[in-house]
């Protein structure tokens, strides 16, 4: 199979390396999509540690359709569509920048019957990333919360707006004044400049001088202090994200005032609402904001648009044997 392979740390080589077979408890996917994510570049560059080894094969999320079933594997069958994220790298199997995986059925959900494999790949790591900080780290409850999301174009931050304004939320995104249409489309009920010098003020403004009672941080080091500024009493803060840097400086004092809290989420949620996820992106409650569709061997210019911040959305790369991407 063709697959895009990371000798050592910073290099990609597209190349043939044998098709992997499904061990016990496992099946074969052929992928038909998979995602770019901010982890597929920290592992690239040796940030991230998880699972660190070389040779390795990136790639988090896939959707794609099992054409071989390993031993001991029940309640599956060949021809099946399914979608799989992992949130981090697996230490024994391989990742998604391939045309084939062999995975263990506990990553495997179906896909609906009128979701696309492009638009279900997009579900993955960026929607449940979103929906466990908005939820099982966030708290998100109340119809009356105001959540503010940093790097609001990101896959992680369309999916967070949306998430946060089905809830009934209301919605404040920070990003560049470009994606202003877009992020309303998607639910903002306001767009802020990042490099707004006011940006604090403008926040308190939009929320009648209360502050957010939630702050998803994708960002790190830039605008952690700005969060912590812009709390309402109680107010939480969740770090799903750095991409301006790891560390960051906080006054405490004034966390301690707010009495707020700061807590980091990474994606695993219940199957339960992995499909509810899928469901909604099926009857298009959610839409899969994605930025481009490339072939996987176009790897290196999927990773540079990333790591440039010049997409909105999702990047998707389809391995070279989809031969026709006219129907997305």
């Amino acid at each position: 199979m063709h697959a895009v392979v990371m000798h050592r740390l910073g290099d990609l080589e597209y190349k043939i390396v044998p098709t992997p077979h499904p061990g016990t408890g496992e099946v074969l996917v052929r992928i038909h999509a998979t995602t770019v994510n901010r982890a597929d570049l920290e592992r690239r560059s040796g940030r991230w540690a998880v699972g660190s080894r070389e040779p390795t094969i990136l790639g988090l999320d896939l959707a794609g359709e099992i054409v071989e079933i390993g031993e001991a594997v029940q309640d599956w069958q060949i021809g099946e569509r399914i979608v799989a994220a992992f949130g981090e790298f697996d230490p024994i199997h391989q990742g998604t920048y391939a045309e084939f995986i062999a995975l263990p059925i506990r990553y495997l959900h179906r896909i609906p019957a009128d979701l696309d494999y492009i638009r279900a790949a997009s579900a993955g790591l960026a929607f449940c990333t979103a929906w466990s900080a908005l939820f099982y780290k966030g708290g998100l409850q109340s119809k009356a919360e105001r959540v503010v999301i940093w790097a609001a174009a990101s896959g992680v931050g369309t999916s967070a707006l949306q998430i946060a304004h089905w809830y009934g939320a209301t919605t404040i995104a920070v990003a560049s004044p470009s994606k202003v249409e877009a992020l309303r489309s998607l639910g903002a009920s306001i767009v802020i400049d990042p490099q707004e010098e006011n940006l604090v003020s403008l926040v308190m403004e939009a929320t009648d001088g209360l502050g957010a009672t939630l702050v998803l941080n994708l960002v790190g080091q830039h605008s952690l202090q700005s969060s912590v500024n812009m709390l309402s009493i109680g107010g939480r803060i969740v770090c799903a994200g750095c991409l301006s840097g790891d560390w960051a400086t906080i006054n405490t004092l004034d966390l301690i005032q707010k009495q707020g809290s700061i807590s980091g989420a990474l994606h695993t949620i219940p199957d339960q609402d992995f499909n509810q996820i899928l469901h909604l992106l099926a009857v298009r409650t959610f839409q899969s904001a994605i930025s481009l569709v490339l072939p996987l061997h176009y790897v290196q210019v999927a990773h540079d648009l990333v790591a440039a911040q010049a997409t909105f959305g999702k990047v998707i790369l389809v391995p070279t044997w989809i031969e026709q991407l006219s129907a997305y």
